[in-house]
């Protein structure tokens, strides 16, 4: 099982980042989060939206996905994070 997330760092002003967890069926609890795009703007009017799929290409892997708020040279405040779970890593 897994979850991509966003949550508020401590820092002020708040900034958002995009977290995952993920629990094996072989182990007895859930893995201790982990971040997959460190905050880079203030969080403002972002929605938190995400998407999780199965990797067909090997039905191992698992592809998250969360939007985010970016500092974006072009002047897009919104981004989206996209990493590829499997075992015990993150890749994105």
């Amino acid at each position: 099982m897994v979850l991509v997330y966003t949550r508020y760092s401590v820092d002020k002003p708040q900034r958002q980042e995009v977290r995952f967890s993920s629990w094996l069926h072989t182990e007895p609890d859930i893995r201790p989060s982990r971040l997959l795009q460190a905050a880079e703007a203030d969080y403002k009017d972002v929605t938190d939206t995400s998407g999780i799929a199965v990797d067909p290409s090997d039905d191992e892997g698992v592809w998250i996905a969360q939007i985010f708020a970016a500092k974006d040279k072009a002047g897009f405040p919104r981004r989206i994070a996209v990493g590829r779970v499997f075992g015990s890593s993150a890749k994105h």
